[in-house]
């Protein structure tokens, strides 16, 4: 733990950077419930009055990098001025701060040496969650980019828009970082041969990030993938490419839900290692969070979304149509499955299979093709002891087993 403090507008500051960690999501991966896990831990607290006050979104603010560092520590002092303690490991919390390409460079001029955690869930199980989510956000503008479309029509139309893009942001240079080209070649046509894309795997092993080593044609690349709030931002190997740019992978945890879900433990103690924090008090394995909570937990892999209750909802999902907020939530998360502590295709027994010919199959099809590159990317990471390696049952729902 952090000894003695400074003083601001008299107030104590940890002795220091401000700030020691900072939890960047991903989005619709399951923060919440390892936020309200951590909230177990004592020795751990957060930036401002919750948890949503980050450093790129400020009360106030805009979604900037360059926000006001001095209204920044008045949020960085909220909790340790309420719980009159300068000893904490105070964390910045920021769900979406993955996908934001200036980030980690402004999370690194806060603090060289912080600690960046990271939450990961199955690239296609994420976006059938992020879909829901938006067609129940009334009045938003996420609800406004999908209100008109079927799940399957949508996955068509963003691919798509998607595939532009990069073609767009290829004529501007050959981008080093292939991963994207790759991966827009996958799904627009099969004319990436397995030996070119191979070696394009090959190529993006090595992270370029914004003000890191990113040239023009892979900014605009990312920013393609940062815009596609829904698809884009699943291919969680180029956001994370821009924080190894900054970070070097001893500052980096990586965690996956299907193993918060199963053994919540065991994750947390990993957690609480890589932050230097004390064990909490209370046993993680004892605690039952409320339903809501566990909402972005359950997990189903790749083209095994099929069998989820999700699923179905989704395929029978019309243009303009609102699922039920309840059946949606359950959907979505497998809660029983998960509170139960089940595994990562517990919710492959909550439906009934969707018709594998059918429109929204497809979709999921495409989608498994899409990120195959992606995942390739992580696993790849993983064996090289950047990143924790990921579920092995990705490398099977993304047919990497038989590469």
């Amino acid at each position: 733990m952090v000894s003695g403090s400074l003083s601001w507008k008299g107030s104590a500051l940890p002795a220091g950077p401000p700030i020691h960690y900072a939890v960047v999501g991903g989005h619709q991966c399951g923060t919440s419930v390892l936020w309200s896990y951590g909230r177990l831990n004592t020795a751990l607290t957060f930036v401002g009055h919750f948890r949503n006050e980050h450093f790129a979104n400020m009360p106030g603010k805009a979604a900037l990098c360059d926000n006001s560092i001095e209204d920044y520590l008045d949020l960085v002092t909220t909790q340790l001025r309420g719980r009159n303690r300068s000893d904490l490991l105070v964390g910045d919390w920021g769900a979406m701060n993955l996908h934001c390409l200036c980030c980690p460079a402004s999370l690194r001029m806060i603090n060289p040496e912080l600690k960046v955690v990271l939450l990961l869930r199955d690239p296609v199980q994420r976006v059938m969650s992020a879909f829901l989510a938006a067609r129940r956000l009334r009045m938003h503008l996420w609800n406004e980019w999908t209100r008109n479309y079927t799940f399957a029509g949508y996955v068509e139309h963003e691919l798509a828009s998607l595939s532009a893009c990069f073609a767009r942001a290829r004529r501007f240079g050959s981008s080093r970082n292939s991963s994207s080209s790759s991966s827009s070649s996958s799904s627009s046509s099969s004319s990436t041969t397995g030996g070119q894309q191979q070696q394009q795997l090959a190529d993006g092993a090595v992270p370029h990030g914004w003000g890191g080593g990113m040239d023009l044609s892979e900014w605009m690349e990312a920013q393609c993938y940062a815009q596609s709030h829904l698809l884009g931002w699943s291919a969680y190997d180029v956001f994370l490419s821009n924080y190894l740019a900054h970070f070097p992978p001893r500052q980096l945890l990586v965690l996956y839900a299907s193993q918060l879900a199963a053994q919540p433990a065991a994750v947390m103690a990993r957690l609480e290692a890589h932050l230097g924090a004390p064990p909490a008090r209370e046993r993680y394995d004892g605690v039952k969070l409320p339903p809501a909570v566990l909402t972005d937990v359950g997990e189903c892999n790749g083209v095994r979304c099929l069998q989820t209750s999700a699923a179905q909802l989704l395929a029978g999902l019309a243009p303009g149509e609102q699922p039920p907020r309840s059946a949606g939530a359950a959907a979505v998360a497998g809660i029983d499955a998960a509170s139960a502590g089940a595994g990562a295709n517990a919710t492959a027994a909550a439906g009934v299979a969707v018709d594998p010919a059918s429109p929204f199959a497809r979709a999921v099809a495409a989608l498994a093709q899409f990120y195959a590159p992606h995942v390739a990317r992580l696993v790849r990471w993983g064996q090289e002891g950047r990143i924790s390696p990921p579920p092995a049952e990705w490398s099977e729902a993304y047919g990497l087993d038989r590469r």
